[in-house]
């Protein structure tokens, strides 16, 4: 498959953006409203344990994205990338966007880190299957396994 093929452009550019956003939106829209330092870790049940500034944690967050991003876009730059490549792009990118989630959700309106809500065994579980879900269609979407036809 081509640069510039409508699956290309699907696979290499409008998923990736589509989760760079979704990841980013609700971190600058609700900006004022987190406290900082964000809670970033909890054990397997109750309340944080962990905290990092907000502009820090935004940071990584956006390393993360773009160096996964980048990978893929450097993986294509004349044709389709592979399999490998988009699913461990793609499982990056879900494991980032599934774990911020969770915290976004629990710092939401919170007046410190220390009172941000608290998480359970069922959202680590989501977290380790969406990045799981997410990786499966990055192989599948960039024909590993002869899953996906020609355009």
């Amino acid at each position: 498959m081509d640069r510039g093929s409508i699956r290309w452009w699907l696979v290499v550019v409008v998923v990736p953006v589509l989760v760079v956003v979704g990841v980013f939106l609700p971190l600058v829209v609700f900006w004022a409203r987190y406290p900082d330092p964000l809670a970033v870790h909890w054990g397997l049940s109750g309340p944080p344990n962990g905290e990092m500034p907000l502009l820090v944690y935004t940071a990584l967050l956006a390393v993360g994205m773009i160096l996964s991003w980048g990978a893929l876009i450097a993986g294509a730059r004349t044709t389709m990338p592979s399999a490998p490549l988009t699913a461990v792009t793609y499982l990056i990118m879900g494991l980032l966007a599934a774990v911020n989630a969770p915290i976004v959700m629990a710092n939401l309106d919170a007046a410190s880190w220390t009172a941000a809500d608290e998480r359970s065994v069922p959202f680590f579980v989501i977290v380790l299957v969406v990045a799981a879900v997410s990786g499966s269609v990055g192989w599948f979407v960039a024909g590993g396994s002869g899953g996906v036809p020609a355009d």
